[in-house]
């Protein structure tokens, strides 16, 4: 694909391009994590800061081998603890083309988007921003 035909493919990300995140804050129980995890049937997480911001991503995998396996006491910790904390968002005036190509490059399925205060905004997942990119590309071949 030429440059030329990715430009006319690529596009801003959209508000209505993000999907629903579930999410807890940061000073949560683990408890309550799994309870999130358990009642949304979700597979994974955002931790929030107070103010709204990402800080790390829980998964039920994190879940099993930081609490469970390690036999800790879930009461006692918090998101914060069990968290994995170096995740990657992108902000929300970034190229769909872009954040589609980051997370193929991590090798990760959704990723935060975050306004110019890097509060979230909502989660960009791999599969519907695929989808999403295929409509601009039949939408450029139809224009010419």
């Amino acid at each position: 694909m030429t440059k030329e035909e990715v430009a006319k493919m690529s596009r801003k990300i959209k508000h209505e391009d993000l999907s629903k995140t579930i999410i807890c804050h940061e000073n949560e129980s683990a408890v309550e994590v799994a309870k999130i995890l358990r009642d949304t049937g979700s597979r994974h997480l955002l931790v929030l800061s107070k103010d709204e911001k990402p800080l790390g991503i829980i998964s039920t995998v994190d879940i099993n081998n930081r609490v469970v396996a390690a036999q800790k006491d879930p009461l006692k910790l918090k998101a914060a603890d069990i968290m994995t904390k170096e995740i990657i968002t992108v902000p929300s005036s970034s190229e769909l083309m872009d954040a589609l190509q980051k997370m193929s490059d991590k090798n990760i399925t959704f990723v935060p988007v975050v306004d110019s205060h890097h509060k979230l905004l909502g989660v960009l997942d791999f599969t519907k921003s695929l989808k999403l990119l295929c409509e601009v590309e039949k939408e450029a071949k139809h224009r010419g």
